[in-house]
């Protein structure tokens, strides 16, 4: 009975492993560090640079936002064209849109 209920675990473990994995999988859910580079006219788009710590070269990245993503300014809301073009930033990214802009002025 012990080796049968062992071979179960053992299969349920190998079938649904995988699944789990998948759920949180790099690049689902990240934080990146950059430079604004430029907000896209329709508001749809940012375009950050980012470090590659590999190549120690900066590389743009355009990353999705609606209306939903939150701004803050120096701990305050606002809005996305209140941000300074070469301001750095944190963003919070979930499956390519951005969550959340923070930003802090000197």
């Amino acid at each position: 009975m012990s080796r049968v209920l062992f071979v179960v675990v053992l299969f349920l473990g190998l079938v649904f492993a995988p699944v789990t994995r998948a759920g949180i999988r790099k690049g689902h859910e990240r934080t990146v560090y950059g430079m604004l580079e430029s907000i896209d006219s329709s508001g749809k788009f940012i375009s950050i640079s980012i470090l590659n710590k590999k190549t120690n070269e900066m590389k743009n990245h355009k990353i999705k936002v609606d209306s939903s993503t939150k701004v803050l300014l120096n701990g305050q809301v606002a809005t996305l064209s209140a941000l300074p073009i070469g301001q750095g930033l944190t963003v919070e990214v979930s499956h390519g849109l951005a969550v959340q802009i923070q930003a802090m002025t000197h």
